[in-house]
C-alpha cells in the first residue's frame, strides 16, 4: 500500500498530540485534503491489531476501523495553485476511522504493525 499512495502521515507535537494524514492530488504540488486525527500515534497504531476490514478499493483486507470516534479536522483545497498559496475550508467531525496497516519496517516507530493509509472515516 506504501508504494501505491500519495499519503503519509506525520505525529505532530508530542505522543499526547495529533496524527495528520496528508493526500497529495496526483501530479501535483498540493494537497487536496488533509485529514488531522485529534488522537495519539499509539493510539491510531493500537487500532492496528483491531480485526482486519475489507478497505475502500474493495481489493485490500489489510483495513481496521477505530472502535471509538475521535475529534478530527478535515481541511479541502478550495483555492490556490501551488502549496503554500492556497487556501482551505476547515471542518471538524466526531468520527470512526479506517487505517490500512502495514508491517513495520526499519524507519518506522516500534510497533509490529504501523497505521500507513488513512482509508476512510465513517
Amino acid at each position: 500500500m506504501r508504494s501505491q499512495t500519495h499519503e503519509f502521515y506525520k505525529e505532530i507535537g508530542s505522543e499526547e498530540e495529533a496524527i495528520v494524514f496528508l493526500v497529495c492530488v496526483p501530479q501535483a504540488a498540493l494537497f487536496h485534503i488533509i485529514t488531522e486525527l485529534l488522537s495519539s500515534f499509539r493510539n491510531v497504531t493500537a487500532v492496528c491489531n483491531l480485526p482486519n476490514i475489507t478497505c475502500k478499493d474493495n481489493r485490500t483486507t489489510n483495513c481496521h476501523q477505530s472502535s471509538n470516534r475521535v475529534n478530527l479536522t478535515q481541511c479541502n483545497l478550495t483555492a490556490g495553485r501551488s502549496y503554500p498559496n492556497c487556501s482551505y475550508s476547515n471542518n471538524v467531525q466526531y468520527k470512526f476511522f479506517i487505517v490500512a496497516c502495514d508491517p513495520r519496517q526499519k524507519t518506522d516507530p516500534p510497533y509490529p504493525l504501523v497505521p500507513v493509509h488513512l482509508d476512510n472515516v465513517v
